[in-house]
């Protein structure tokens, strides 16, 4: 990580261990409330001791930490835009989608480009060190952020999610845009310093696909690939009862208050307030799985379902009467959501409850 993080345009050569002098710019082109890893990697790097400018969409609030380092204004600048949106029709339309994707593009562009302004112009004077872009979405930040690290002479390091041009799924693989985009984020991962990946299975696909194991920036330096998995933060704790059972009447208001539900709620949310059993035969408390998903031809959903339907029929074949009651809840949005929606359906008779929100 140290590598990753040593910018080459500072001349400052301090290591980075409890006091770092360099100033990071994060960038989330997304709600930036919603990108938990995005915002550990900034509080992270403001517990190093470094200077972050943080820029994301409006909507959800920051985790408590960096709220409170954003109130002070001395170590974290947070910049939020909210870019206009297209109107959906011409989405829909097969003739005027090419011009949805450019009214997007061009205004995707403009709030990005405004942020990077306000992160040169009011955070640091001496400039921005290092640019920390999360991937997906690729489509401009990969080539906004290159140029102003060209610009700059800022480091360039990739946090890759997924896969930006798998995430036009209205799109066939043979369109031309979708193509297109494959080749673009092809072409600016070979331009960054340095990649991070949450999975081994992405870094493989770096390495075999984008072939960067032998990438080289145009300032000649090798990228560096590393895997960095997801992991609590330190501020994880156990719930209050009282927290509990605040949690759960929300969770429950919020799923019933949910419009065009494909699936009825069965969210249990009495159940999930009650202490868990201190002794082996008392009433089992029902357990709670959570879930997120986009909901794409890439994140295969079946390896849950079938799990259910293999813990459902093991309980049942081997009479396991204190076995705890089981409710999942899954959250997200994506093209296959209504497909998996139906399939749950039929899982209904499973004595494992699975609810959809958000």
């Amino acid at each position: 990580m140290d590598e990753l993080a040593t910018p080459k345009r500072s001349n400052r050569n301090i290591p980075i261990s409890g006091s770092c002098p360099y100033h990071v710019g994060v960038i989330v082109l997304g709600d930036v409330g919603r990108s938990p890893r995005m915002q550990y990697h900034t509080l992270s790097l403001l517990q190093d001791g470094c200077k972050v400018s943080l820029i994301g969409y409006t909507g959800t609030p920051l985790i408590a930490p960096l709220e409170e380092a954003a109130s002070k204004r001395r170590q974290l600048y947070v910049i939020r835009v909210q870019p206009w949106t297209p109107w959906k029709v011409l989405r829909r339309t097969k003739v005027l989608k090419p011009f949805y994707y450019l009214l997007r593009f061009m205004e995707l562009i403009r709030v990005l480009t405004y942020a990077l302004i306000q992160m040169t112009t009011g955070a640091d004077s001496d400039g921005i060190d290092c640019l920390l872009v999360q991937n997906p979405p690729s489509i401009p930040s990969l080539i906004l952020s290159y140029l102003f690290c060209w610009f700059h002479g800022s480091t360039l390091i990739i946090d890759w999610h997924n896969l930006g041009f798998t995430m036009l799924t209205d799109l066939k693989e043979s369109h031309w845009i979708r193509k297109l985009a494959y080749r673009y984020e092809l072409y600016f991962s070979h331009r960054a310093d340095g990649h991070l990946c949450v999975t081994k299975a992405m870094e493989r696909f770096l390495r075999q696909t984008f072939h960067l194991e032998s990438s080289s920036s145009s300032r000649k330096r090798s990228a560096i690939i590393q895997v960095l998995y997801d992991r609590p933060p330190s501020f994880f704790r156990r719930t209050t009862s009282t927290e509990r059972v605040d949690l759960m009447n929300r969770l429950d208001t919020t799923n019933k208050e949910q419009k065009d539900r494909v699936l009825p709620s069965t969210f249990p949310a009495k159940d999930l307030t009650k202490p868990f059993p201190q002794q082996r035969g008392q009433q089992q408390r029902t357990a709670l799985i959570i879930s997120s998903t986009s909901w794409s031809p890439e994140e295969d959903f079946h390896i849950l379902l079938d799990s259910l339907r293999k813990l459902d029929q093991n309980v049942r074949e081997t009479n396991q009467q204190h076995f705890p009651r089981i409710a999942v809840v899954v959250t997200g949005k994506g093209p296959q959501k209504s497909m998996y929606e139906n399939e749950i359906l039929r899982l209904r008779p499973l004595l494992t409850k699975v609810d959809t929100m958000w």
